[in-house]
Parts: structure tokens; C-alpha cells; sequence
């Protein structure tokens, strides 16, 4: 799927999960900015180009790679923002952060290029990653959630 698609859906999301896991107010909005970093990193950080084509490779395209990438992000965010109670910290923020990189593995798993697990290439189905009706669908699921959250914020 499209950059704007992976951010929308991840943010949509992992904003459930930062709530459920009691994410509110700084922490909320700076999980929900570590989401949007890891979209641009899982993507900036992991293609490469052959033969003309650019593809997705093993660093950050799959669960190691994003469960690294997701701890490491809530570790900087947890000493420089946060920087009380660390390991507090990383325990509310985590999940939301890793949840929004795994939906970048599942809209990926959708595309023909798939994603790799344990050590091998798998896609769930072959949707080109610029298809228009894919993209709008997911980016609608993720504002849904992202609706969804604000008024369980409000109620």
C-alpha cells in the first residue's frame, strides 16, 4: 500500500491500543508520532533497488525487524521525552508502537512483493501497492478507528 495508507492505518490502529493500554494526553500523541517515524523508517530504511525495481528487503520488512525497530523507538522516546520510570514508559508505549508496525507487514502482505517470515517471502494476497480502491478502503478502516477512539475519549 501507499505511505499514506500505512500511516493512517497505523495511527488508526495503534491509537486503540495506546488508549487500552492506558496512553493518554503527551504519551498518546508522541506513540501515535512514533508510529507515523516508523512508517517512513520500515520503508525509508528497507527496499533496495534491482534490476530496475525497487523491492522490500528482510531489515524492517519483517516481525524481527519491526519488533526491533518498535523497541527501540519506545526506548529513545521513553528516556528523552518521557525520562521518568523507563521501563514504565516503554511497557504503556510498546504495544501501540508495535501494533502500528505490524499493520505495516499486513497491508505490505497484501502486495505481491509479501513480506518475509521466518526467512521466507509470504503474501496473503496480490493487490498492486498503488491500487486506489485498496488504499481508500484502508485508509477509511484506519480513520474509522482513529473516530472510534476520539469518542471513547469523549464519552
Amino acid at each position: 500500500m501507499k505511505l499514506e495508507t500505512h500511516i493512517v492505518f497505523g495511527v488508526g490502529v495503534s491509537s486503540i491500543v495506546f488508549t487500552l493500554s492506558s496512553c493518554r494526553g503527551l504519551c498518546l500523541l508522541g506513540g501515535l508520532g512514533l508510529v507515523v517515524l516508523e512508517q517512513y523508517l520500515i520503508d525509508l530504511l528497507s527496499h533496495e533497488r534491482r534490476g530496475g525495481h525497487v523491492r522490500r528487503t528482510k531489515l524492517f520488512h519483517s516481525l524481527s525487524g519491526v519488533l526491533f525497530l518498535s523497541i527501540v523507538l519506545s526506548l529513545i522516546y521513553s528516556i528523552l521525552i518521557i525520562n521518568s520510570n523507563v521501563l514504565d514508559s516503554i511497557l504503556i508505549v510498546f504495544p501501540g508502537v508495535f501494533i502500528g508496525g505490524l499493520s505495516h507487514l499486513f497491508l505490505d502482505a497484501l502486495n505481491p512483493g509479501g513480506v518475509y517470515f521466518r526467512g521466507r517471502r509470504v503474501r496473503l494476497l496480490s493487490v498492486e501497492y498503488d491500487d486506489f480502491a485498496w488504499n481508500i478502503l484502508f485508509q477509511f478502516l484506519g480513520l474509522l478507528s482513529i473516530l472510534f477512539n476520539i469518542k471513547f475519549y469523549i464519552d
